[in-house]
């Protein structure tokens, strides 16, 4: 009863404040009274699902005009959902994204990044990555202490080892290797126990990242194993990387079938999920997002997997939000951060949770920020590494994207004309590179004297992490 009577009185200020205004302003105001209305009227759910597809890169979905049908359930799904053209992610590996997925911070903020491992004392294969710190909220700790059950099941036992603080607010946090179906029955358990009462439930799928899941599927060509997957992998990586070499297109082109195939894998898959989440009744009630941490280069811009660099192949990601009672298809060609998803998860909670600042900081229309740090010491220690030992930031204004380094490179890209960032445009349009500068500068880049908290790591961990290509030799 006072959220209806707050609103109306809004809307009604707003008309009055418009009439006064004159004609044009009206239509200004009556616009601003409609948001606020809508804010006012969003649907409350007690069901809210966070699905992070693991390293899927927007551009290779048949949902964003992929030439391959890779994800023809994903596709159905975002007919009665929200689709986001242009969704960034904050920085192009796990660790730092989901932080910012967690607690809508930047990863200079949160701290859960890469750091210059020159600062740091006798850093390890594994040593310069920091972890979330306990004192920044998260988006698990909010809904928990609001009375919903929450529970992490994901398959990156990486870098979302709890030992990496993303466990905070998780009550059931379940973390370890298995492809969709495994992670879908692990999911079921939980959900038979609470889909009835209020829950949030965070699901992170692998299927898409080293070695990718490339098991034999119809209408796709035969891919090998997914250890023949890997070896090409890092095959094409080490003459990129190690050796500065062009890797042979045909070798490049399996690669890309490989990860093609493994996108179909994954949407099967959520597939499942979807239909069984529609069996129970919870789908058409519930708030989910279909996200990604990051994408995945295959060789553009002479790069292969990730966390190397801020190009489109990592940053671009996908962004499906189906709302409760959603039953029509929404479309957003704005660019748009995901470290705004905690305020969108918050806008249907119910119990009107305590909203932490930092979760409104990314409204719709502002500016957008990726970041990238000095890379991990496997990267570093590459023969070619030192030309990663760097700060790479992107900034995103309308369909322009700035890419700074540190104070020397600059680039500028029109990423509607040209989305493989092939021209730099910087000196043709120098005042709009200017305007770019000016919203990186109201994101300071953090100081010598920030220090990392650093994991403590026993062997099995750090085994853990080579073998998903994060440290050492993984072979």
């Amino acid at each position: 009863m006072r959220r209806s009577t707050r609103g109306l009185t809004l809307l009604l200020a707003l008309i009055l404040a418009a009439c006064d205004a004159g004609e044009a302003e009206g239509e200004q105001g009556a616009a601003e009274a409609r948001s606020a209305a809508s804010a006012e009227e969003r649907p409350r759910t007690q069901a809210i699902l966070l699905i992070v597809l693991d390293t899927l890169r927007a551009d290779h979905l048949s949902l964003h005009g992929y030439a391959r049908p890779t994800s023809p359930r994903l596709d159905d799904f975002a007919q009665r959902a929200t689709v986001y053209a242009q969704a960034k992610a904050t920085s192009p590996w796990t660790l730092p994204s989901h932080a910012s997925l967690f607690t809508g911070l930047y990863p200079f903020e949160h701290g859960a990044r890469t750091f210059d491992p020159a600062a740091l004392e006798d850093p390890d294969e594994t040593g310069n990555v920091g972890c979330l710190g306990a004192e920044h909220l998260t988006l698990a700790e909010v809904l928990r202490d609001a009375g919903y059950a929450t529970a992490a099941i994901g398959a990156n036992e990486g870098f979302l080892d709890a030992r990496f603080g993303l466990d905070q607010g998780f009550e059931h946090y379940d973390i370890r290797r298995g492809r969709g179906p495994e992670l879908n029955q692990r999911a079921f358990l939980w959900l038979v126990a609470h889909k009835d009462e209020p829950f949030f439930l965070f699901l992170n799928y692998m299927d898409t990242h080293r070695p990718y899941n490339c098991v034999e599927r119809e209408g796709f060509p035969d891919c090998g194993t997914p250890k023949q997957a890997t070896a090409l992998l890092r095959e094409l990586s080490s003459m990129a990387l190690d050796q500065g070499l062009e890797p042979p297109p045909e070798k490049v082109a399996r690669l890309v079938q490989q990860y093609d195939t493994s996108i179909a894998n994954l949407d099967a898959a959520l597939g499942e999920l979807f239909d069984q989440l529609d069996a129970w009744g919870v789908l058409e009630r519930a708030l989910v997002i279909v996200t990604s941490d990051h994408g995945e280069y295959l060789g553009e811009h002479g790069l292969f997997e990730h966390s190397k660099d801020v190009y489109e192949e990592v940053q671009h990601v996908p962004l499906i939000v189906h709302h409760p009672g959603q039953d029509g298809r929404r479309d957003v060609d704005e660019a748009i951060s995901i470290a705004r998803i905690p305020a969108l998860v918050l806008d249907h909670a119910q119990g009107n949770p305590e909203r932490p600042a930092s979760f409104d900081r990314h409204p719709q229309g502002a500016a957008v920020l990726a970041e990238n740090y000095f890379s991990r010491m496997h990267d570093l220690n590459k023969p070619r590494g030192d030309a990663l030992r760097r700060i790479r930031r992107a900034v995103y204004a309308g369909s322009d994207k700035l890419v700074l380094t540190g104070d020397s490179a600059v680039e500028l890209y029109e990423l509607e004309q040209d989305p493989g960032e092939r021209t730099n445009r910087l000196d043709a349009s120098a005042q709009r590179a200017a305007e770019l500068r000016t919203h990186a500068s109201a994101w300071p880049l953090p100081g010598p004297e920030v220090r990392p908290v650093l994991p403590r790591l026993d062997d099995e961990a750090r085994e853990t992490l080579r073998a998903l290509g994060y440290a050492g030799d993984d072979e």
